[in-house]
């Protein structure tokens, strides 16, 4: 199972410098006020959403079923931009839009952008088989770029959220996820994702880091939200 990740790793590293590359102009605009992903009461919140994996695409969501926006982002956990966007976007849509019932966001996962993406997905999707997704990728994320990802570090991520050791030690490192995380990245890649975080609301796409508000002629997610909530009225 580690030799077939050796063997896709070449195509996906090619296709991740390139669209890092891209992606690493976006400008990251500062939002005053902000509210963190560890802001004590935004996590309580949270904590009280509906949240699991959505049985007809096998992908985590955290939000109401019947919301009337569906966000679904693309990323790849060693991908800065995507960082960026769980940091920085994310509480704020969380805040007021998931917490709110209008928009359900869900989560797929990709592997391509640098030898950190892949054991990254390994991980978290071993933490989603505990139903521990969206707190295992928030430490993920804020450990991006502070430490390597590598079993050592992606145990202790695991130990830091609670998780049973031995079922997580056991996924982990059987690679009971590694085919599944490179056959979704392979089908991403065939269906024109090259670049993360890609962003789809109600099905329309969009390519980079999107800020929260509109700044000049970039439109902003919460721009994208209105519109979209407005045509299902």
């Amino acid at each position: 199972m580690r030799n077939q990740r050796t063997d896709n790793m070449s195509r996906f590293l090619v296709i991740g410098i390139t669209s890092l590359v891209a992606l690493v102009v976006v400008a990251v605009v500062v939002i005053s006020n902000r509210p963190s992903q560890t802001d004590p009461e935004l996590l309580e919140l949270v904590e009280s959403l509906p949240k699991g994996v959505d049985e007809a695409s096998g992908l985590p969501y955290i939000g109401e079923a019947d919301a009337a926006v569906t966000m679904l982002i693309y990323e790849d956990l060693g991908c800065p931009n995507c960082r960026t966007y769980n940091l920085n976007v994310e509480p704020l849509v969380l805040r007021d839009y998931v917490l709110e019932g209008d928009v359900r966001i869900m989560i797929y996962t990709l592997a391509f952008v640098n030898q950190q993406s892949l054991p990254a997905a390994e991980g978290v999707m071993c933490a989603m088989d505990q139903d521990e997704f969206w707190e295992y990728r928030d430490v993920v994320f804020n450990n991006q770029g502070v430490r390597a990802f590598n079993r050592e570090s992606l145990i202790a991520f695991a130990e830091e959220v609670g998780l049973d050791m031995d079922a997580f030690v056991r996924c982990y490192d059987f690679g009971e996820h590694t085919e599944a995380i490179l056959e979704r990245t392979n089908l991403a890649l065939d269906f024109g994702i090259t670049g993360t975080p890609t962003t789809e609301i109600n099905g329309e796409r969009h390519v980079g880091v999107l800020p929260f508000e509109q700044q000049g002629e970039q439109v902003g997610v919460s721009e994208l939200i209105e519109t979209a909530l407005a045509e299902n009225q």
